[in-house]
Order: structure tokens, then sequence, then C-alpha cells
């Protein structure tokens, strides 16, 4: 019974904590029914940014939330977070529906652009999408980047870094060698 008088306070308090944040942010922030995010969670969304947390995402604290202009994180329903992840967004990321996500997941669409004139200081970027089927659990640990796309149904292990495409109904594990190439400019 303590349970439930707590999980109802958490919800209650996360959709008043969000109408306030939607107060502020107007249409760029939406969310459904037992939306559910931890106090320590962060929540940046930027001027022109989007963000769309569906109908019963829940987090288990201190995870971060960036969108940035033009940026579009949608999350479906029912996704679970785990703590300390982070969602960094320049243009799109989208999350399907029944997702789970273990601890101290990262998530980036963007890249610096280090081939750029000045380098990392010029502050250029490189983009790509990032799309996570649904019902996709993700790892502990682990780094999707820029230009990704996880099929439906797929599992990451814990660890690996993610970039390119992983086919509906994968087990995805990390190479275990490093794969170093000259960078020509």
């Amino acid at each position: 019974m303590k349970k439930k008088i707590i999980a109802v306070w958490r919800v209650l308090l996360t959709n008043c904590r969000l109408m306030f944040g939607k107060l502020a942010h107007g249409r760029k922030l939406k969310y459904g029914i037992a939306t559910c995010l931890a106090a320590s969670d962060e929540v940046f969304i930027s001027h022109r940014g989007r963000l769309d947390f569906g109908q019963g995402l829940r987090t288990r604290g201190h995870c971060c939330f960036n969108v940035q202009e033009n940026g579009s994180l949608v999350f479906e329903d029912d996704v679970f977070i785990n703590a300390g992840c982070r969602f960094n967004c320049h243009k799109r990321i989208v999350v399907g529906s029944g997702c789970e996500f273990g601890p101290y997941v990262v998530v980036y669409d963007h890249d610096h652009d280090f081939r750029a004139i000045e380098g990392l200081k010029g502050g250029s970027f490189s983009y790509g999408d990032v799309a996570i089927g649904k019902n996709c659990w993700i790892g502990a640990n682990v780094v999707i980047l820029r230009g990704t796309e996880i099929g439906d149904n797929c599992v990451i292990a814990a660890g690996s870094v993610v970039k390119g495409k992983i086919p509906e109904g994968s087990i995805f594990i990390q190479k275990r060698y490093a794969d170093v190439r000259k960078i020509d400019k």
C-alpha cells in the first residue's frame, strides 16, 4: 500500500512539474498520462526545439533531456529510462514504444566536426537522425551515435558503442578490438 501511495505522489508531482514546464515552454513540450520523471532529472528545450515524452515514460533519476535549436526528441509510449541516461538532440531522435534503457546510456544525433577549418574550436557539427525501434532493450553504459537506426525488438549489450543500422530482432555486442584509422584532411 505504501509503495502505491508513493507511486501516485510521484506521478502527481511529475505532472505538476511538467505542467509548469509546459507553461514555460508552450507547444515545445508534450507529455501523456502517467509520465513520471524523477525530481533530479534535467529538461532543457531551446527556442525552437520540441520534446514529446509520450504516455507512461518513467525515469529512475539524474537523467538529462537536452533539445537544441530545431531538434525534435520523441519518446513513444511506455518507455523506461534508468538512472543517469542522457539524450542530446540537435536534429531528431525517436525512441519506440516499450523500450527500456539501462543506467548511463547516452544518445547523440550529432558529432563535432573535427575536420572543419578551425577544428573542434570552430563549433561545427555533423548530424544524423537516431531511430530506436519498439521494444528494444539498451544495456548499461551504451553509447548510441548519430546516424544510427536500431530495428524493433533488439537487444544492445552493455558497454557497446552503436553506429549504423542494426536489423530488427538483433542482439548487438560490441567488438572488443580497436579499429584505428588515419584521419585524412
